[in-house]
């Protein structure tokens, strides 16, 4: 069935739903890769790896600090106030980076960019079922992780070229 005739695509709430995401994680790849540029500059050489190694390492920290009880509180308050309120702390954090100076400033920021994407993203998921209903679930959760694994994909591919070329 074409995406055009797909139930999902005459879904008003699910296209601006996955159109935000999309956009979300646009954000998230630009920043990502923007990371790795920034360290090289700051730092320089060997040094960038490092910084961007331990950013990676502090961003897999903060989602297994804060992804568990942001889903607890996905189930209890209002999904749409958590999923703006997130995308904007982030917003505001990465409108932070113009103004670093030292390497342990980076870590601040990604730890908490991705302690509040920790909260957007099960909340994220736990609110494709209501959007779609549990008839159309499989397919639309399949949409979400295709769009995520490609924002990684696009966004690794760039920076692990832009490090080793550089290195």
């Amino acid at each position: 069935m074409p995406f055009y005739t797909n139930p999902l695509a005459s879904n008003r709430n699910f296209r601006l739903l996955f159109s935000a995401q999309v956009i979300s994680l646009t954000g998230s790849g630009v920043t990502t890769v923007g990371l790795a540029l920034f360290a090289y500059q700051l730092v320089g050489g060997d040094s960038a790896a490092i910084v961007i190694g331990n950013a990676l390492m502090l961003r897999i920290l903060a989602f297994l600090l804060f992804s568990q009880p942001a889903g607890i509180l996905a189930d209890r308050l209002n999904r749409k106030h958590i999923l703006i309120a997130a995308d904007l702390v982030r917003f505001v954090l990465v409108a932070m980076f113009p103004f670093i100076q030292y390497a342990w400033q980076i870590y601040v920021l990604i730890f908490l960019i991705n302690a509040a994407t920790a909260f957007f993203t099960p909340t994220f998921d736990s609110t494709i079922p209501s959007v779609v209903g549990q008839e159309h679930y499989v397919k639309a959760l399949s949409l979400s992780r295709v769009a995520t694994d490609l924002e990684a994909l696009a966004t690794v591919d760039p920076s692990v070229k832009t490090i080793m070329h550089r290195v």
